[in-house]
């Protein structure tokens, strides 16, 4: 994570990574969500979370 939080803050790499998604899957209720804000605090981003059913119909298929 230091290392990440490094790169993201240097300089140089400011100018290239503007934007970047993470994609966390597993079980409910296994942190997946607090993990997400953690690091979005940590690096002082914006966090934007999407479920599955806010983009897939559940009459799709």
């Amino acid at each position: 994570m230091k290392e990440f939080d490094r790169c993201l803050r240097s300089s140089d790499q400011q100018q290239l990574v503007r934007n970047f998604n993470l994609l966390f899957y597993g079980p409910p209720d296994t942190g997946n969500s607090e993990l997400a804000r953690q690091i979005a605090g940590h690096l002082e981003r914006e966090l934007m979370v999407k479920r599955t059913s806010d983009i897939v119909s559940p009459y799709m298929g």
